[in-house]
């Protein structure tokens, strides 16, 4: 499910308290921290780019989301 210990699919900042209080570790080697990964890529004419969370990438496939009326 790729999930964090079964339940959380989406990391963040705040919250999720459960997963981040173990006390022999420091907070960037918690289960979930709130650094996040940065990617640097260059976009070309014609290119779309996709912001969405996993509640919707959970229920929608690629091809349902590029056929979406807002994709376009």
């Amino acid at each position: 499910m790729n999930r964090v210990d079964g339940c959380l699919a989406l990391s963040r900042a705040f919250g999720d308290y459960g997963l981040k209080d173990n006390p022999d570790l420091p907070p960037t080697e918690q289960k979930v921290i709130a650094l996040p990964v940065l990617t640097k890529v260059t976009a070309r004419r014609g290119d779309v780019l996709l912001l969405c969370c996993d509640g919707i990438t959970e229920i929608l496939s690629l091809e349902q989301v590029e056929q979406s009326p807002l994709s376009k």
